[in-house]
């Protein structure tokens, strides 16, 4: 259980009672040992306080001691112990028994009439203290009602007969059940009371003297107030009774008019205070009331979907956000499990990583590094991104998923990807898409060698000369018009790539050593009959090809492509205008 630690003053305070009571103690047992009998009772012609009386206490104190150090085995101890002394004593006076425990090492040789004996309300206030003690540990917190009534039936016996002794000590001496019960015993156990209450961090009103709330604070003010000044006010008027100042009903009368007045102002000061704090607690209310419905308002405005499960993936609640992405209404999404958004091939996978990100022993969030596929309404399947947050409410785990659409970013996506793959200009793929196809082809054949390839290079005669004759638009017509003339011949799945200004890369697969220069002529020839018609003129061009065929050995494209330009370069070499053949390794 989780306790609020001790307050260093009210603790040192309550170290203070606690020797005071243990002093009081040894003293009335050094007063047994050495036959002194003012150092057994404090008040002349009292009675004195019995040893077992003082050794009980003793226990008492070590067992408040050890609430304090939080050794609660001990506490319990003495507590019991604390109890077996009252309960036999108790069970004396009431069949006449004499076993000895309540005449404990020594009898009482100034008191006749019970030689001995503790009084009978300093045994039940043993049986009281002694119960609170045993069960300090739990029932502060887990039966607080129980351990306040403990309290009070406790505090009872003790306040009465101390205020006995204030108010008429001569009284209190003739009577035989007030008087046996010494004035040092009720004070010890209202130092055993107090002290246990300032070292109590409950709920309940055992810890009211620990907490700082204003209620507690407020009533502590009370407490003390109604405590002290009837108890001043009634010696001072019993002084003067006493003494023939004033009559008996005059000094009755003055008590009551100023314990009304203590009590009305009292009550009047918590009534202020209370109405004060009920007004805060509406204004507070009112603004939480506000800030919560400002923030459903914003949460139901949301583009996300936002989805609050427990830890078996039931939903609890949903957002209109939701309904947005997935097509379900939020009522219909309460009545569902979170399984059934997903689709049945990775519903094991999900639901066993919610498992383990359930049980995991702290609050954090996740977001899911891949996008997740949810089940629409209608039964296709939408692509999300979302994050997951936990948190511990009370017995019972929580978890709420922030959930985007990602549909229209994956779109978005594959749209740049192709641009950037694409060149601009003619349409086809670009440099930095031929070495990524490279890359693939060669894994590929790294892991089955089963495909050859027929790698191209074309270049287009005398481009330069077409720039620097005609202008660099007229050139891009050409490149633009060339490209469409080589894809109109090429195959299905054979692939154009433009890797420099005038330089272009066919890759096709499976074809023959025997019928590639068959091929490579047959784009040549293509392109050697285009006329390309602008404005002002009519252009014809040509293009030399190089030419390699890789085998199924071969796992180096690049390498092929190395082949073919140098088979380029031969053909520029040869007139232009012409395929050239690599030779095979």
């Amino acid at each position: 259980m989780n306790e609020i630690p001790h307050n260093p003053a009210r603790t040192h305070l309550a170290l203070i009672l606690l020797a005071a009571m243990g002093a009081v103690s040894l003293i009335v047992l050094w007063g047994w040992l050495t036959d002194s009998f003012y150092a057994t009772t404090f008040l002349l012609g009292a009675a004195s306080m019995k040893a077992n009386s003082a050794l009980g206490f003793l226990a008492m104190m070590i067992g408040t001691l050890a609430i304090w150090q939080k050794q609660y085995r001990i506490s319990v101890v003495c507590g019991l112990a604390v109890m077996v002394l009252g309960v036999v004593t108790i069970f004396e006076y009431l069949f006449g028994l004499r076993l000895g425990i309540d005449e404990l090492l020594f009898p009482d040789p100034w008191n006749p009439v019970n030689p001995g004996r503790m009084a009978l309300g300093t045994a039940a206030s043993f049986v009281l203290g002694g119960a609170l003690l045993a069960l300090h540990h739990t029932y502060p917190h887990q039966h607080i009602n129980w351990y306040d009534a403990l309290l009070t039936a406790f505090l009872a016996i003790p306040l009465f007969v101390f205020f006995s002794y204030v108010f008429a000590p001569d009284e209190v001496l003739k009577t035989p059940a007030l008087g046996s019960m010494p004035l040092h015993c009720s004070l010890n156990f209202l130092f055993f009371f107090f002290a246990l209450l300032l070292l109590t961090t409950s709920k309940g009103a055992a810890g009211l003297l620990n907490r700082n709330t204003r209620n507690a604070r407020n009533f502590r003010w009370l407490f003390f107030l109604v405590l002290i000044l009837p108890l001043c006010l009634g010696s001072v008027l019993n002084y003067g009774v006493q003494h023939h100042w004033i009559g008996t009903g005059v000094g009755i009368a003055i008590f009551c008019l100023f314990c009304t007045l203590i009590v009305a102002s009292a009550l009047a000061h918590h009534t202020i205070q209370m109405d004060h704090w009920f007004r805060q607690l509406v204004q507070e209310r009112r603004r939480t009331n506000q800030l919560r419905s400002q923030i459903h308002e914003l949460l139901e405005i949301s583009a996300d979907a936002i989805v609050l499960f427990d830890d078996h993936l039931n939903i609890l609640h949903a957002n209109s956000g939701a309904e947005r992405i997935l097509g379900y209404s939020p009522q219909e999404l309460c009545s569902m499990s979170m399984a059934l958004l997903l689709p049945e091939n990775l519903r094991n996978n999900a639901a066993g990583m919610l498992d383990r990100y359930v049980k995991i022993d702290r609050s954090y969030s996740l977001n899911l590094p891949d996008r997740l596929m949810l089940l629409h309404k209608d039964g296709h399947e939408v692509p999300v991104a979302a994050t997951l947050s936990k948190k511990e409410h009370e017995d019972q785990t929580l978890i709420i998923a922030i959930i985007k659409n990602i549909e229209k970013l994956d779109d978005h996506i594959r749209s740049l990807e192709k641009k950037a793959s694409i060149d601009p200009l003619t349409q086809t793929e670009n440099r930095s898409e031929f070495e990524e196809f490279c890359r693939r082809i060669n894994l590929h054949m790294l892991r089955k060698s089963d495909l050859s390839f027929c790698v191209m290079l074309l270049d287009i005669d005398n481009f330069k000369a077409i720039n620097d004759s005609h202008g660099h638009k007229i050139g891009d017509i050409v490149l633009t018009q060339f490209s469409q003339v080589v894809k109109q011949t090429l195959r299905d799945g054979d692939r154009l790539f433009r890797t420099g200004g005038e330089e272009f890369v066919v890759v096709s697969a499976n074809v023959l050593p025997e019928d590639a220069l068959a091929f490579g002529e047959r784009i040549r020839k293509a392109v050697e009959e285009l006329e390309i018609f602008t404005n002002e003129l009519t252009l014809r061009v040509t293009c030399s090809i190089g030419i390699c065929v890789v085998d199924p050995s071969t796992v180096d494209l690049l390498d092929a492509v190395q082949r073919a330009d140098s088979a380029m370069y031969q053909a520029k070499r040869q007139g232009k205008n012409c395929c050239v053949l690599a030779e095979r390794h």
